[in-house]
């Protein structure tokens, strides 16, 4: 049985997601100025960054995931253990973690990514432990047997190899789906890439990446 302060406070961050990891990453920005480029470090990022956001879309390109529970408290009608939930038991939240850590490895200071990194780590685990304990009251032995199966974090290629057997992957589900968070990764991205240059304008690469990506956003929005 997990801790019940824990429980709570998973609780407490789920509710209150939207804007705690906003204000974490902006706070932590502010805090400490990013630290001058580095090529090998910027490459790291941003496979962080493309590998949380490709985690993300195998799970929304083929699971209809109720992604805000009912009144932001936890939910679930169903026990969901196909796609990337067959490969491991949180695949949105280890996608949002890479993610996470791309933009503190973008930042570049090591006082941050490692603080960055724990915060945020602590908040999802607590997430998770309130998650746990709803779906094990609701769903029972199924619960537990899945998680005996499935790791927590770790995602294993032979359960996704099951889990998307039979199953089609939309890439405009998974865009249309996804599509706000693309957006605050390319706008997070371009301005610290902005701000860390330290110029009046904002350098080409950062008008790149936020061009591309107000126009996928515009482009999948009006598939709708």
């Amino acid at each position: 049985m997990q801790n019940s302060l824990i429980i709570a406070m998973g609780r407490f961050f789920f509710y209150h997601r939207n804007w705690v990891f906003p204000v974490l990453i902006i706070g932590l920005f502010a805090m400490v100025r990013p630290a001058e480029q580095m090529f090998w470090r910027d490459l790291l990022a941003a496979l962080l960054l493309v590998c949380g956001l490709v985690i993300r879309f195998l799970v929304l390109a083929v699971t209809p995931v109720k992604r805000d529970g009912e009144g932001k408290r936890v939910n679930a009608e169903e026990l969901r253990t196909s796609g990337m939930f067959a490969a491991c038991r949180n695949p949105l939240y280890v996608g949002n973690m890479l993610i996470a850590l791309g933009y503190f490895v973008l930042h570049g200071d090591l006082s941050i990514i490692v603080i960055g990194t724990v915060l945020t780590a602590a908040i999802y685990q607590a997430i998770i432990a309130n998650e746990e304990n709803f779906l094990t009251g609701r769903f029972g032995a199924d619960y537990q047997s899945y998680m005996e199966q499935t790791n927590r974090w770790w995602p294993r290629l032979s359960g996704m190899k099951k889990g998307f057997a039979g199953m089609e992957v939309s890439l405009m589900t998974g865009l249309r789906r996804d599509r706000s968070v693309m957006l605050s990764v390319a706008v997070i991205s371009a301005a610290t890439i902005w701000y860390r240059a330290g110029d009046a304008f904002p350098p080409l690469c950062s008008l790149i990446v936020l061009g591309a990506a107000a126009i996928l956003y515009a482009l999948v929005r009006g598939k709708e």
